[in-house]
């Protein structure tokens, strides 16, 4: 299996990071909630797993109200290789943090993925 890092955002509002799951009914019609379910399902299925659980990381003014958001998120396919993600302010006037990734990029990592 090939070693993957995604940087990505995902506008998934109802997704909880924290289990994995998104909040709603298990049975439900709602188109929106199943796309969510199924992405979520694909990025487990795809072997990836998250790191960014419970840490804003857009915040925004809308019509006077503080808006907070989880969208940016960091997948991996190999837990090794993500040693460490500080969270660190954003870049000029952007709503999005930045992230400070330490990799370990050792062979070893790599060779274990195989």
């Amino acid at each position: 299996m090939l070693n993957r890092l995604l940087l990505v955002i995902l506008i998934l509002p109802n997704v909880s990071w924290l289990s994995g799951t998104v909040n709603a009914p298990i049975s439900t019609n709602n188109r929106c909630l199943i796309v969510q379910k199924q992405f979520v399902e694909c990025i487990q299925d795809s072997g990836f797993v998250w790191y960014i659980t419970d840490e804003v990381t857009r915040r925004r003014v809308v019509d006077g109200n503080l808006q907070e958001s989880t969208l940016d998120q960091v997948l991996s396919t190999n837990e090794a290789i993500v040693n460490e993600i500080k969270f660190v302010s954003p870049l000029g006037k952007s709503d999005h943090i930045c992230f400070d990734i330490e990799l370990n990029l050792s062979s070893s990592n790599f060779e274990q993925s195989k």
